[in-house]
Formats: structure tokens, C-alpha cells, sequence
């Protein structure tokens, strides 16, 4: 049965992650799955230690994923990230729900991406955009 994760970049939606990861290490079963790369592509960095749980299983997670990607990360900070004023909400939603359209995680700009690959301490190179990508589609990396 599937879980469902609302707001991971908020305490409540970090909460609910935490209490979810009580007593398991991984988000489906006893080992890294595309689960957790989909969670831990939506949790904007790594939990604070109020969320105990959530804060080792994103370690885990990060210490995977490192291992995947080749090369040694420089480091890369973004200063802001700005949410689409509420009046433009439901002009987007509108455009994102229209027939043939739609969100995938795959539509992220390059910087998203970097902010994933930074959280692992990878330098945001094309090489290591496309060894996330794939991770995120190939179950064969995961296992």
C-alpha cells in the first residue's frame, strides 16, 4: 500500500516523516528502494535533529546515493528559493493540469538538482545530474 507525504519542506510534513520512519530504516522494506530516492528528493535538506528518525534515514540515504556518483563534489550553496506568489498559483495549477501536461521528477532545472547533489556533497556536473536521474528510473542501481 502506498504512503503519501504532504509538505516535506515543513516541520508538520517533516514530522510526519519521522513518525512514519519509527522503528524502520528505509521508507518500503528493509533496504534502499526508489521510495526513499522519491522522498529524499522531496526533503529539501537533511532534517534536524528533532526528527531523530527522519535524520538517519536521510543519512543512510545520502551515504547510498554518494557511493553512486564518481568524482569529488567542490560544494555548491544556493543563496534563495522563491515559491510562485499565491495569486500565480492557480494560473499554474490550471497550465499544470491541462491535458498533456503534467510534473515529473524529471522536470527539475539543473539547480534542483545540484540542491540534491549538494546535500550528498557532489558537485552539480551533467555527468552527476544524469547518474540521479537514472537512479531515480533504474531499479538495477538500487539493489
Amino acid at each position: 500500500m502506498a504512503v503519501t507525504f504532504s509538505y516535506l519542506h515543513t516541520e508538520e510534513g517533516l514530522k510526519s516523516l519521522n513518525d512514519f520512519l519509527s522503528g524502520k530504516t528505509y521508507i518500503s522494506g528493509d533496504q534502499l528502494t526508489k521510495d526513499d530516492i522519491k522522498v529524499y528528493g522531496a526533503v529539501s535538506e537533511k532534517p534536524s535533529g528533532s526528527f531523530s528518525n527522519a535524520a538517519t534515514w536521510y543519512d543512510a540515504v545520502s551515504s547510498s546515493l554518494a557511493a553512486s556518483f564518481p568524482g569529488k563534489a567542490q560544494g555548491v550553496k544556493f543563496a534563495a528559493s522563491g515559491a510562485a506568489p499565491a495569486a500565480e498559483a492557480p494560473a499554474k495549477a490550471k497550465t499544470i493540469a491541462s491535458p498533456r501536461r503534467g510534473i515529473l521528477a524529471m522536470d527539475e532545472f539543473n539547480a534542483t538538482c545540484g540542491k540534491r547533489l549538494d546535500s550528498i556533497e557532489l558537485e552539480n556536473t551533467e555527468t552527476n545530474r544524469q547518474a540521479w536521474r537514472k537512479i531515480i528510473y533504474e531499479e538495477s542501481v538500487m539493489t
